[in-house]
C-alpha cells in the first residue's frame, strides 16, 4: 500500500505565503469550498448579453403562464404596490394653480398610454411588473401621451453584441465617454426577433428599474435567481401528481416467464381479451383467465401525496418569497395560520417592501410629471404664474392596511390629530381624496337638515342620536 507523500518545504512555504495575505476567509478555496472568486469581475451587460436575456425573459414569461406561484407574484405585486394607483397633489402656493393642474392631470391620466389602452392605474401596473419578467422598462414621452416599453424591445441595432464594457452600445442603450446613457434603441417585437429599431433620445425617454451596481444601464429580471428553484417545485409537484394518481388507481402488470417474444399480439377487440392475445383491461365483477407461466404484480405508490415532501416544496417556496420580497404567508395565501402577533409582523415585513417598490415609482412619476406639466404650461393650458414653485408636488400612495380594522381606524385618527397623517392618507386606501370625502359628508349633513327640519327635530339626533361619553367635575355633578 502506497504512503502518503509529505508535501515539500517548498510547497508548504507557499501556502503559508499565500495565507499570510489572505485576510478573509472568504477569498480561502478549501477542500469544501472551492473554485471560489475565479470567475472575472464584468459588468451586467457581460454578464447577461441579448441573445441569453432574450432566453431569460421568455422563460419569466413562460412561468407567468402556467405557474401558479409566479401568477400570485404578479397579482400582489400589482395589487399592494399600485393599488388604486399612485396620485399627484400640488403643492404650488396657489389654490386655484392647484386645482387646475390636478384637473388637467385627471384628464390627462384618463388614457395616457399612446395607445390608448391603459389609464394611469393600468400603467403603473405594467411598470412594476416589467420588473419581474423583463427587467425593466420605459416610457417614450410624447406631446400629451407616452409609450410604455417593455424591456423585451429594447437592444442593439441590426443585432450587434456587447463585447466590452468599453463599448458605446450596452444592450441597447447608447452612452458618451464618461458613461451617460445618451440614447435608447427601441424596436418591435415581430415572431420573437426585434425588428424596425429607432434611436429614441435619452431626455425623451425615461428608464424604469432596480440597479444591482451603480454602473448598470438595463435592469435583471427579478425572477432570475429563482427560476431554477420554481422549476425544481415544478417538476417535483408533477412527479408527486403522478405517483398520486397511480396511487389511487389499479395498475397491474402481467409478467410472463420464459418469454422469448416481447412484442406478443394485440387484441383489436377489447371484448376478445380472454380468448387469446394480451391482457389489457381488467373489469369490475369479472373473472380473467391467465395464460400458462403468466403472473400478475401490482404496480402501486403507497404514502402519496409525500408529507413531507409538502414541507420541502414549502422552504423551497419560502426562498423565492425571500428573493423577491413577498412571505410565504402571502404567497400561498394561509396568512391566517398563524398566531394575531406573527400575523401582523409578517404583514409589517412585507410592508417594508411594498413601500421600497412604492418610492421607486414615485420617483419615475416624478420626471414624468414635470416633462407633462411642463407642456401643458407652455401650451397655456395652465397659468402658472401666480405659483411660488409650480412643479412642487406631494404623491399620495396607496396605504397598506392592517390586519385589525378597528385598530387601525384608531391610529389613524391619533395621527391626524397629530398632524402625522392628512385626512387624504387616510382616505387614499377606499378610493377617494379627503375633498371627496368632505363634499359628500357636508351633502349628508345638508341632507339630514331637510328631514330632521320636516320630521321637527334637531338634525344631530340623525347623525349622532345617542351621546357616546361624558365627562366632568363629579362635585358639581352631585351640586347640580
Amino acid at each position: 500500500m502506497a504512503k502518503n507523500k509529505k508535501p515539500s518545504r517548498v510547497g508548504f512555504a507557499f501556502k503559508q505565503f499565500v495565507k499570510a495575505f489572505q485576510g478573509y476567509d472568504a477569498v480561502r478555496n478549501t477542500r469544501y469550498r472551492a473554485r471560489r472568486g475565479n470567475t472575472p469581475i464584468r459588468s451586467e451587460e457581460l454578464e447577461l448579453s441579448g441573445y441569453d436575456r432574450d432566453r431569460l425573459i421568455s422563460t419569466c414569461l413562460e412561468f407567468r403562464r402556467n405557474n401558479p406561484v409566479v401568477a400570485s407574484l404578479s397579482r400582489l405585486r400589482k395589487a399592494d404596490i399600485v393599488g388604486r394607483g399612485v396620485m399627484p397633489q400640488p403643492n404650488t402656493g396657489s389654490d386655484e394653480v392647484d386645482a387646475k393642474i390636478l384637473d388637467c392631470w385627471h384628464k390627462f391620466a384618463e388614457s395616457p398610454e399612446a395607445t390608448g389602452m391603459m389609464d394611469m392605474r393600468e400603467l403603473q401596473q405594467q411598470m412594476i411588473d416589467s420588473l419581474l419578467f423583463y427587467g425593466d422598462c420605459g416610457l417614450i414621452v410624447g406631446k400629451n401621451q407616452v409609450q410604455f416599453i417593455d424591456g423585451s424591445r429594447i437592444g442593439n441595432p441590426s443585432g450587434e453584441n456587447t463585447t466590452s464594457e468599453e463599448s458605446s452600445l450596452q444592450n441597447g442603450v447608447e452612452r458618451n465617454s464618461v458613461g451617460k446613457p445618451i440614447g435608447y434603441y427601441v424596436g418591435n417585437r415581430v415572431s420573437g426577433s426585434l425588428k424596425n429599431v429607432t434611436l429614441i433620445p435619452a431626455r425623451d425617454f425615461i428608464p424604469f428599474m432596480r440597479r444591482m451596481r451603480p454602473n448598470q444601464y438595463r435592469g435583471i429580471p427579478e425572477l432570475a435567481p429563482v427560476i431554477n428553484t420554481l422549476q425544481d417545485c415544478d417538476e417535483y409537484d408533477r412527479v408527486e401528481m403522478m405517483a398520486a394518481k397511480v396511487s389511487a388507481s389499479l395498475a397491474v402488470a402481467v409478467k410472463r416467464e420464459n418469454s422469448y417474444e416481447f412484442e406478443l399480439q394485440n387484441r383489436l377487440d377489447a371484448s376478445d381479451q380472454d380468448d387469446g392475445g394480451n391482457l389489457e383491461e381488467f373489469q369490475p365483477g369479472r373473472f380473467h383467465y391467465l395464460e400458462p407461466g403468466e403472473d400478475i404484480s401490482v404496480i402501486g405508490a403507497n404514502g402519496r401525496p409525500n408529507v413531507d415532501g409538502i414541507q420541502w416544496v414549502s422552504y423551497m417556496l419560502r426562498k423565492v418569497g425571500s428573493a423577491v420580497g413577498i412571505p410565504l404567508e402571502f404567497l400561498l395565501m394561509e396568512i391566517g395560520g398563524s398566531s394575531f402577533s406573527a400575523s401582523q409582523g409578517v404583514v409589517l415585513q412585507y410592508q417594508q417592501t411594498v413601500e421600497s417598490y412604492q418610492t421607486d415609482l414615485i420617483r419615475i412619476m416624478s420626471r414624468l410629471y414635470r416633462r407633462w406639466l411642463q407642456q401643458e404650461i407652455a401650451s397655456g393650458k395652465i397659468d402658472a404664474s401666480d405659483s411660488a414653485n409650480p412643479f412642487t408636488v406631494r404623491w399620495q400612495r396607496p396605504a397598506f392596511r392592517w390586519i385589525n380594522r378597528a385598530a387601525q381606524v384608531k391610529a389613524d385618527m391619533e395621527y391626524f390629530r397629530a398632524g402625522a397623517m392628512s385626512l387624504d392618507d387616510i382616505t387614499a386606501p377606499f378610493g377617494y381624496t379627503a375633498e371627496d370625502v368632505l363634499i359628500r359628508k357636508a351633502q349628508n349633513i345638508k341632507k339630514a337638515q331637510q328631514i330632521a327640519e320636516d320630521a321637527n327635530i334637531d338634525w344631530q339626533e340623525l347623525i349622532n342620536p345617542f351621546p357616546t361619553s361624558m365627562s366632568g367635575n363629579y362635585s358639581e355633578i352631585i351640586s347640580d
